[in-house]
């Protein structure tokens, strides 16, 4: 719901590639449009379209890119600690919804942290292994090539083994493409199955491999009805801000430093249609008014951040239920089989029951 308002091209440097509000406004416009652009991917050069598939690139591509040669460090650290947090919180909420979903059972927050603890090793190792994998095999056709090319008469034998060499740049290509396939449903693996990464990579890998266009078509839903929930909420931020503003500016009368502007609209200034963060001006307010608008600020930075959590609870729900309707297509599970080791997640129906009967004729049941 936040405004769409693509700037002119001449102003779409590196500066503005920084902006990664503005693309995940284009992803949503996109995606509520079904302008998809899958045509982009045959494209070599990024092409500055609304589409899903641009503004995928640019979050993931372009982004992270000018953020690296620009900020290195920080762009080092930021990796460094999302990774963690994702890792933590995000095996938490796909442990939720697993067992929310499978099993009817509201677990609560400390009990989902708990299981994320236990597992934290393999949900920070999980994303990583098929490119330590992809690095592994690719190190052995370089090691291939030095021993073979570089001497007149090995390279006949180079020349005859090289079909070997082909064999694992096809492995290394199923390595890539599973991994950008299921990256999204590791965390919901190992959340469900309460194994290793090796096995949920395994299992992952197999789901989008042999059902592609479920995968697909689930993928595509859950994107649009995401698109659609999140300006639903955030045209609820916006109207609570909105509301807000209007109704406390009615009641101040004093006008600002120096302006006809109210004291009040200084601090918060009116917000556009779809707009839940506005620039403050600082010069107009004396000492305890800026104090105030800082205040206020940060509590509608707190507001847009509930609109961003639901983003990411969402997306963590979503995969969770992406993964439970593809495992239950392959293999034939049920949504409710999922990996309980701790007594803080079993129902109190679910533990189970002794009905050995008692020696005959004694009238007493165990």
């Amino acid at each position: 719901f936040l405004k769409i308002r693509r700037p002119p091209r001449s102003t779409l440097d590196r500066s503005s590639a920084a902006s990664d509000v503005y693309k995940r406004q284009r992803l949503v416009h996109a995606a509520i449009s079904f302008n998809f652009g899958l045509q982009d991917l045959a494209t070599r050069n990024p092409v500055d379209t609304d589409t899903v598939t641009s503004a995928l690139r640019d979050i993931l591509c372009t982004l992270p890119s000018w953020l690296y040669h620009s900020h290195r460090l920080f762009f080092i650290l930021w990796i460094f600690g999302s990774l963690l947090l994702w890792a933590l919180f995000g095996g938490a909420i796909c442990r939720l919804a697993a067992m929310h979903g499978g099993r009817d059972k509201r677990l609560d927050v400390a009990a989902a942290l708990r299981f994320s603890q236990r597992k934290f090793p393999w949900l920070v190792i999980a994303p990583f292994l098929p490119l330590f994998m992809v690095i592994l095999i690719g190190l052995c056709q370089a090691l291939f090539g030095l021993i073979m090319f570089n001497v007149p008469v090995l390279d006949l034998f180079g020349g005859l083994l090289f079909g070997l060499v082909l064999i694992a740049g096809f492995i290394i290509t199923l390595m890539i493409l599973g991994l950008i396939g299921s990256a999204n449903l590791l965390y919901p693996a190992l959340a469900v199955e309460g194994t290793d990464a090796f096995d949920v990579i395994a299992r992952t890998f197999n789901y989008v491999f042999f059902r592609p266009w479920r995968f697909l078509f689930y993928n595509l839903v859950s994107l649009v009805y995401g698109a659609i929930t999140y300006c639903f909420v955030a045209m609820v931020a916006w109207m609570t801000l909105a509301v807000t503003q209007r109704g406390v500016g009615l009641g101040v009368f004093t006008s600002a430093k120096s302006t006809a502007h109210g004291r009040f609209a200084a601090m918060m200034p009116p917000l556009e249609p779809g707009q839940l963060i506005s620039a403050v001006d600082w010069s107009l307010m004396d000492g305890t008014a800026k104090v105030a608008a800082i205040l206020i600020t940060a509590w509608t930075c707190i507001t847009f951040a509930l609109v961003a959590a639901f983003i990411v609870s969402f997306f963590f729900c979503a995969n969770t239920w992406i993964y439970f309707l593809l495992r239950h297509v392959s293999d034939g599970t049920s949504f409710d089989d999922i990996d309980i080791d701790q007594p803080a997640e079993t129902n109190e129906g679910d533990a189970p029951q002794d009905n050995t009967a008692s020696p005959e004729g004694s009238g007493i049941t165990s």
